[in-house]
């Protein structure tokens, strides 16, 4: 699916799109992970109180409100799908699990349609997601293109704008 012709273009592209995580729920979850991690080091590590009925040793509490506190946090704050379109190259990633943009020749694609979807009943969620042939890469909401590619594999790619994203890759 890589083409060497996409790796030597300009990206000043013609479309590019940003989804970034910002589901109500999923904030309440990492902000009650957060203050939680942080309220039990609190307790234990600075007021110097046992946390709980059964208290974890010291090192547990602190590797948990770092990776509770810190890092999951972080990850949903950087956590972002781009989407670039140029004149031959659909690229995209789904940062920071991808640093490398994945990129696929327009030429290597032989259909692109607008699709609504039901990302948890038919994805399982959202983020990269697998189902019968399809890799999706879902950010928000329920719409996006579908790309098909000669040997029958497909990838989902949501979208907000997914008019505009179509018009983009068809205009090469």
């Amino acid at each position: 699916m890589m083409m060497d012709k996409c790796l030597k273009t300009e990206w000043n592209g013609e479309y590019y799109e940003v989804q970034r995580f910002n589901r109500t729920l999923n904030i309440f979850i990492v902000g009650i992970l957060l203050l939680t991690s942080w309220y039990s080091f609190y307790i234990q590590i600075i007021a110097k109180i046992p946390f709980g009925n059964n208290p974890a040793p010291d090192y547990i509490v602190i590797l948990i409100a770092v990776i509770f506190g810190i890092l999951f946090p972080a990850f949903f704050i950087v956590l972002k799908l781009e989407i670039n379109v140029n004149d031959n190259c659909l690229r995209f990633r789904f940062y920071p699990i991808h640093i490398k943009w994945k990129e696929i020749a327009l030429s290597e694609i032989s259909a692109a349609e607008e699709v609504k979807f039901r990302p948890i009943m038919e994805y399982g969620g959202w983020g990269i997601r697998f189902r019968r042939g399809i890799k999706a890469y879902i950010m928000k909401g329920n719409e996006g293109v579908m790309l098909t590619f000669a040997d029958g594999k497909q990838i989902l790619l949501g979208s907000q704008k997914t008019g505009m994203l179509l018009e983009a890759m068809r205009k090469k």
